[in-house]
């Protein structure tokens, strides 16, 4: 069976299938969720150099995004990328590699947050994290300050 346009009010329930001896299956409940979110932390982060932080990122209601593409990117640059269950360092900008790391047992529960170590003031500014499934993209953002200790 193939529902399309589903929505709660019309899909959600118990269905059954009948064989064709007549007989019917046990009943199942369909429960039907409403689409996927994305959302990043509305606080501004601030840390300083040297230091490591998370930029947070996570989908609602909790996703697997394991065979999904994650990418956090600041402005044009790609930050991280993560296509199904592997990293892609190749298209990573050289400044971020070695520093950045997704959350593996995190994505499993929709955590896209970002840890990104040995700050750095060119690290400080507007940071995307999206999520792909298929032709659909979802994204949020977060800005980070980094300041130096004096």
């Amino acid at each position: 069976m193939t529902l399309r346009a589903v929505s709660k009010s019309k899909h959600e329930g118990f269905y059954k299938c009948q064989h064709p001896s007549g007989r019917y299956s046990p009943q199942t409940w369909l429960t039907v969720r409403g689409e996927t979110e994305i959302f990043c932390s509305s606080e501004p982060v601030v840390s300083f150099c040297g230091s490591s932080i998370v930029l947070q990122c996570h989908l609602e209601p909790q996703q697997d995004a394991t065979d999904n593409t994650v990418k956090w990117t600041q402005q044009s640059d790609v930050v991280h990328i993560r296509k199904g269950e592997k990293d892609v360092p190749g298209e990573q900008m050289e400044r971020f590699e070695g520093r950045t790391s997704l959350f593996s047992e995190g994505l499993h529960k929709g955590n896209l947050s970002l840890q990104l170590s040995s700050l750095k003031p060119s690290d400080s500014g507007r940071y995307k994290c999206s999520f792909q499934v298929g032709s659909v993209e979802k994204s949020c953002y977060v800005n980070l300050t980094v300041g130096s200790l004096k």
